[in-house]
């Protein structure tokens, strides 16, 4: 169990980078699913995104989304 942030870090990338490109592109596809259902994703003009490193997930697709919707 991590006892720092520092180790809690190291532990999520390592995970993050032991996943497929498979298993990456489900998590991806969750998250667009989980967020574009949010009421508050809905209801919100400005909405701030991140631009993935380390393995992070790549929300690419959620911003396609905010742009389509013209957030």
């Amino acid at each position: 169990m991590p006892t720092t942030k520092n180790d809690l870090r190291r532990n999520l990338r390592a995970k993050r980078s032991s996943l497929s490109l498979d298993e990456q592109r489900h998590a991806t596809n969750r998250l667009a699913a989980n967020v574009a259902g949010m009421r508050l994703f809905l209801v919100s003009r400005r909405i701030a995104c991140y631009l993935p490193n380390n393995g992070e997930i790549d929300p690419g697709s959620v911003m396609a989304h905010i742009w389509r919707m013209r957030k």
